[in-house]
């Protein structure tokens, strides 16, 4: 940061402390709206994130010559690990676990595995979801390990806390909505926005628009352009209701 002419040293005068309010207008990335047949989400926080990396180890042998019962093989524990944080967040409202990375050591077909590494993005919005599930796989891998014969840990990689957004931010949307005939309906945002960097700043809320599909992060990705003014109509609402003007411009 130096050598490109930046004074990390300074980063304390750059904190902003006049902001009225944050307003952000996205995409769903997620089907919730279109599945509800809905043009505008009231969104009503934005879920908190722990992110782990979990290993188990075990011991390698031979594919064909060491019996079922003799082993100390990390993969089917680990499905039945996997199988349990799953089960215990499709528990839980507003909340999901999510193994996208696995890797099996030594990676060879005929070679029972010595141990596998895979990762756990666990999201929530109420904060003691995300505790209480990591504290009861934790206590789930001693079984397993106990059960089993095998070593499990859990290596925290991320943590950033849920974000609700402003509640009477949120009555301005739904009112702004009513006004003008869309459609609404509160959801949570499972992906992370920049609107969380300011929960501690000011008041924060975000306006959702439909994507077909689902359909987020890939060249498929789509928003009608519909769906956007109407997005767009109901942000400048919310500005020309912070500016005191009470009907919308057209």
């Amino acid at each position: 940061m130096t050598d490109y002419g930046c004074r990390p040293g300074q980063l304390d005068s750059c904190i902003m402390e006049d902001v009225e309010a944050y307003l952000e207008l996205h995409i769903e990335q997620g089907k919730v709206l279109e599945d509800h047949g809905t043009s505008i989400g009231v969104v009503s926080g934005i879920a908190g994130l722990v992110r782990y990396m979990v290993e188990i180890r075990g011991e390698s042998g031979h594919a064909g010559a060491t019996p079922m019962k003799a082993r100390k093989d990390p993969v089917p524990v680990m499905c039945r690990w996997i199988d349990r944080v799953t089960e215990l967040a499709s528990q839980r409202e507003s909340c999901v676990a999510t193994v996208g990375s696995i890797a099996a050591y030594p990676g060879a077909r005929n070679v029972i595995c010595e141990r596998v590494v895979f990762s756990l993005d666990l999201r929530s919005i109420y904060e003691e979801d995300l505790r209480e599930i990591v504290d009861r796989m934790e206590r789930y891998g001693a079984e397993l390990s106990s059960l089993c014969g095998v070593e499990i840990s859990l290596r925290p990689d991320l943590a950033l806390p849920p974000c609700r957004c402003h509640e009477p931010l949120r009555e301005d949307i739904k009112h702004i909505c009513r006004s003008e005939g869309y459609s609404f309906m509160e959801l949570m945002s499972g992906a992370g926005h920049d609107c969380m960097n300011f929960k501690d700043v000011c008041p924060a809320a975000m306006i959702f628009v439909p994507s077909r599909g689902g359909l987020s992060h890939r060249r498929e990705e789509f928003t009608s352009r519909e769906d956007c003014a109407r997005g767009a109509r109901v942000l400048l609402g919310l500005l020309l209701e912070a500016a005191g003007v009470s009907d919308l411009i057209d």
